[in-house]
């Protein structure tokens, strides 16, 4: 029977399965290039370059002349530690028979096997990848990402909406306060009252906000703001705005973007993503939100220069079988980066342990581009 099931997980690709779904299409609402990994370190070690940029211009000297030298401000070598996740769920062997059956009645059973199968798989698997995409949107959302002492994600902070203070272990990605709430990167905010009122705020005057925070970004380090993640509150604050509504008025495409309670790029040429759905079920089964209601998180398109996804590697098992010697053994370990997933018979009881894990980390290496936005609402 050992043979046969282990036939049976090769031959129908189940192990795989699990790593297919972890580097599957992204999430809606995190586009690819905050998903993809960048690189490969050895293990879970490693370390990054941290940039700060810099918007000063090199000196000019005399033709011909000795070269002046300068220190490079700003850019400073941070070792870190990758997250790693590794857990295991049973498959019973009586459903994994079945899919050997091929004629007569068999093959409806075969096909409710392989229907239980993959939605173990699929649930299985699904658990690396919400990980994944929560610890990325941890990262530019809360400015880090935390965990208790189990191991257990945890959601932002209750009162800044920032990384969880409570957090036995946090990876910090050192974003300014200066770039949190209500911006104030020169030290004075940037923003002001989005509620429209007749009487006391007839013109909230958002799209100039924008301006001048796109504005103070490329100031502060080179970087356009290019993304933003808003919370549901955003939309209808933008579109009871008087001059949201003549630029939503003025063009049929804009308009119809607004009826389906999407942004439009033409609000401060941004693309606009909702994330107020972008949330994770906590170890208690309690949902977690990771933009809140008045919230706005501003990037720009991701890219190496200040943002990366690093693949950490993890020794796992070619086959499971028994072997002579130590260097047999060895010959079946291979390093696999990322996400990896393998399995082993049982015996007591007959059945298949199935083994996955991932090893990985966003990383914010310029925190300054970073702008996590509470909107102001008085």
């Amino acid at each position: 029977m050992a043979d046969t099931l282990q036939d049976i997980l090769a031959s129908r690709n189940l192990i795989g399965r699990v790593v297919d779904i972890v580097n599957g299409v992204p999430e809606k609402i995190l586009p690819p290039g905050f998903v993809t990994a960048n690189r490969t370190t050895e293990g879970n070690r490693g370390e990054y370059l941290r940039v700060a940029g810099t918007r000063q211009v090199a000196t000019v000297a005399r033709y011909g002349s000795p070269a002046m030298n300068v220190a490079l401000p700003g850019i400073g070598s941070t070792p870190i530690t990758l997250l790693h996740s590794f857990e295991s769920a049973y498959h019973d062997p009586t459903t994994l028979m079945l899919l050997i059956e091929e004629t007569g009645t068999g093959l409806m059973r075969q096909q409710m096997a392989k229907e239980t199968i993959n939605r173990q798989l699929d649930v299985f698997g699904q658990r690396f990848k919400n990980l994944r995409v929560s610890s990325v949107f941890s990262a530019l959302a809360t400015g880090g990402i935390a965990f208790d002492s189990r191991g257990n994600l945890l959601p932002p902070d209750t009162t800044s909406f920032l990384i969880n203070s409570t957090a036995a272990y946090a990876v910090n990605y050192g974003i300014p306060l200066t770039n949190c709430g209500n911006p104030q990167p020169f030290g004075t905010p940037l923003l002001k009252n989005w509620v429209y009122n007749p009487n006391t705020n007839p013109t909230p005057d958002i799209l100039n906000q924008l301006l001048a925070l796109k504005e103070a970004a490329i100031e502060l380090t080179g970087f356009p703001l290019t993304h933003a993640f808003y919370g549901k509150n955003i939309p209808r604050y933008i579109a009871n705005d008087p001059v949201m509504q003549s630029i939503i008025r003025g063009s049929s495409k804009v308009a119809e973007q607004s009826l389906s309670s999407t942004i439009p790029e033409a609000v401060g040429e941004l693309k606009w993503i909702q994330s107020n759905y972008a949330h994770y079920y906590d170890q208690n089964g309690t949902m977690q939100r990771w933009i809140g209601p008045n919230q706005i998180v501003f990037t720009p398109d991701p890219s190496e220069e200040w943002y990366e996804l690093i693949e950490g590697t993890y020794p796992v098992p070619r086959s499971v079988q028994l072997a002579s010697d130590m260097q047999a053994v060895l010959g079946n370990i291979q390093q696999v980066a990322g996400p990896f997933s393998y399995a082993q018979i049982t015996t007591n009881p007959v059945g298949i342990q199935h083994f996955a894990g991932d090893t990985f980390l966003p990383i914010v290496k310029n925190p300054l581009v970073v702008f996590i936005v509470t909107v102001p609402t008085s």
